[in-house]
């Protein structure tokens, strides 16, 4: 098994419910693989300047006395970081040195942004390293994580992210290829030509075969993680990023259906 990576971790709190849960899961994985912590919280420009320098001076405190009374914080390098500007503009211009980002996200993302304009979304669409929205509370590590997988270089280096980040973690990973037709009773009948490119990828991942399995699945997309979710109830949905576009604005493809829709952790990477 290979060694877990040190993460260092930006973490963004909004000081909601949602942002404590980023701040446990960035911390646990900290911990478990020697690296560290940034608690980063943006103050919107909108103040003057003198009030905007007192609700930063009041957040921080707070912040540093939030963090030191956090068990999960003991032996993890940290610092806490107040600024003023655009939240998705400062996460992602913070997170220089930093190779994961965790935010907080609610279970149903829909019935606060339907249009995905949040700030979850364009730190998404930003950040040159792997985003993870924590929507739920910490229970543990991750044990099982379904993943969309694709032949593209981001699908891959989400998976092979989420492999190193979470050493006891395994992984149903899946390629779902819409075409008409098809025989009864073999859904895989004609798919390999689709599917072997992404086996090829598969197995340059290290631990993958050990961990790992793959299937290659009749349908579109965003019924088959739905599906796969549903049956194995993962902790974890692993996704590249899509390209930019209106698609992922409206969760239309499936990183956004899945940030929107998914109970899961949700982890994409670029």
């Amino acid at each position: 098994m290979t060694p877990a990576p040190p993460l260092h971790c930006l973490a963004a709190t909004d000081l909601s419910a949602r942002g404590d849960r980023a701040l446990v899961r960035a911390f646990r994985l900290a911990a478990a693989s020697q690296g560290s912590v940034v608690v980063l919280h943006v103050v919107e420009d909108t103040y003057p300047p003198p009030i905007s320098k007192h609700i930063r001076d009041d957040v921080r405190i707070l912040l540093h006395q939030q963090v030191q009374a956090m068990p999960e914080s003991q032996g993890v390098p940290w610092r806490i970081e107040v600024v003023a500007g655009h939240d998705f503009e400062e996460i992602t211009a913070q997170s220089l040195g930093c190779n994961l980002i965790v935010l907080g996200g609610g279970r149903d993302m829909r019935l606060a942004d339907p249009f995905l304009s949040s700030t979850t979304q364009r730190v998404i669409r930003r950040a040159d390293v792997p985003v993870l929205t924590a929507k739920t509370p910490y229970r543990g590590p991750y044990g099982l994580a379904v993943a969309a997988v694709d032949d593209t270089d981001p699908a891959e280096r989400a998976l092979a992210f989420a492999l190193a980040a979470c050493p006891d973690m395994r992984v149903v990973s899946f390629l779902a290829v819409d075409l008409p037709g098809g025989a009864a009773g073999d859904p895989d009948d004609g798919l390999d030509p689709f599917a072997q490119p992404v086996r090829d990828r598969l197995a340059r991942l290290p631990d993958y075969a050990a961990r790992g399995r793959f299937s290659c699945e009749r349908g579109a997309a965003v019924p088959v993680l739905d599906a796969l979710v549903t049956e194995h109830a993962p902790d974890l949905v692993v996704l590249g990023r899509p390209r930019r576009g209106w698609s992922f604005l409206l969760g239309q493809d499936l990183p956004g259906h899945a940030l929107m829709g998914s109970k899961a952790d949700i982890l994409i990477a670029p």
